[in-house]
């Protein structure tokens, strides 16, 4: 084999309240400027991977309309087969969000638009590795999830349905802690309070603007207790075929808290898990933000890749770690092993409410100083939070190697 294989990584591919919003209103021309910004980074690339963190449920449920539960357009679809994305990973916290009649509607229209897709399947017999060609290399992707946000949706699958997503470990457990100073016992009552009278987004922003806490960091801390032993031999067991299946094995893992800048033990856990046993590399998605990375054994890992086409204007985001910067995190792949690089995106929420994700050189050239200035200080945090290195870099480029 001589023939150098470029594989790009997108984080969470949303659309949130304000971009259905926006499709309501204008059409769903929308859609298309959410992809438009980073066609020519996708361009360089064989193949991009993106996470899917919606579903297309329907008209059988309704469209997009609270915080925390999602369900999009279909036309969403034929937006993102132009996009310039190979394949999305399905196995998230938001895949049951429609149940299962959704779980199984989504990949119908992924199959009707062309999407390769992987991590959720119609019956278990169907679940398997996913293996694309790459000029002369053959690679693998296996993608899973922590949980299926059981406590939003009541969806509990059964010991055969719960084969058809990729599961890191049973869905009842969802263990969780809570980082910095949480609302005190009369600011919880008030919030009880509200919740009788008002809606989720409505509670959020009266508390912004009442200066109470209205969202809390969340740190995905490891607790034997949420483990299963079989679960993990299923996981190696499937690695394990990856590895003879492919030339490359990546194993794309949905978890991580929420909005926390570094990774808490439970992915520290899976991410060694895998690295130990052959990865050849691991992406992690999930906790809106950009976390560090890493690489093991000569593995590249990257704990937190940050969103693609989050809606920076919801309620519930916590801005302390700039939710609205990510990383496309680009993996090199020839005879002599696998190179890790990114370049840093930031999404912009336009006047209509479409996010979109801008590779930063490309904004570089629309500011002026003051925004240069800006721009360069956070992209500057992102690198160094990235890398685990000061970066004192005195421009914007268009990649950055880790490593």
């Amino acid at each position: 084999m001589e023939k150098t294989v470029r594989i790009t990584f997108v984080g969470d591919i949303m659309c949130e309240k304000p971009l259905q919003k926006a499709y309501e209103t204008y059409g769903a021309e929308v859609f298309d400027r959410v992809f438009a910004q980073t066609k020519r980074l996708f361009s360089r690339s064989d193949y991009v991977v993106g996470n899917l963190e919606t579903v297309f449920g329907g008209t059988a449920f309704p469209y997009t309309k609270e915080l925390y539960r999602f369900n999009t357009p279909d036309v969403f679809a034929s937006s993102l087969s132009r996009s310039g994305i190979s394949l999305v990973t399905t196995a998230t916290n938001h895949c049951l969000d429609c149940g299962i009649t959704g779980l199984d509607r989504t990949i119908d229209v992924l199959d009707a638009h062309g999407i390769a897709h992987t991590g959720t399947w119609r019956r278990p017999e169907d679940r398997g590795v996913f293996v694309a060609t790459l000029k002369d290399r053959r690679a693998a992707f296996l993608n899973y999830t922590y949980g299926t946000n059981v406590h939003e949706t009541g969806v509990l699958l059964n010991d055969e349905d719960v084969l058809r997503v990729g599961l890191l470990k049973p869905q009842t457990f969802n263990l969780q802690t809570y980082e910095g100073k949480r609302a005190g016992k009369c600011r919880r009552a008030v919030s009880s309070s509200l919740s009788r009278v008002m809606d989720q987004e409505a509670r959020i922003r009266l508390k912004k603007a009442l200066g109470m806490p209205y969202n809390s960091v969340r740190v995905d801390h490891f607790d034997e207790n949420e483990l299963d032993p079989a679960y993990e031999r299923r996981l190696l067991q499937e690695l394990s075929e990856a590895k003879q299946r492919a030339d490359l094995v990546v194993v794309c893992l949905h978890c991580g808290g929420q909005f926390n800048g570094a990774p808490g033990g439970l992915s520290r856990y899976f991410v060694r898990l895998f690295a130990d046993n052959g990865a050849d590399a691991v992406i992690c998605h999930h906790a809106h933000v950009v976390q560090p990375a890493e690489i093991i054994h000569g593995t590249p890992v990257a704990y937190g890749i940050g969103n693609y086409s989050i809606s920076p204007s919801s309620a519930y985001l916590l801005r302390d770690h700039l939710p609205e910067f990510a990383v496309a995190f680009h993996l090199t792949v020839d005879d002599l092993g696998v190179r890790p690089s990114f370049s840093v995106l930031k999404i912009i929420e336009d006047r209509y409410g479409v996010p979109a994700a801008w590779p930063v050189p490309t904004l570089w050239d629309r500011l002026d100083l003051d925004g240069k200035t800006a721009l360069l200080r956070d992209v500057n945090l992102i690198v160094s939070r990235l890398t685990g290195r000061d970066c004192g870099e005195s421009s914007v480029k268009e990649e950055y190697v880790l490593g």
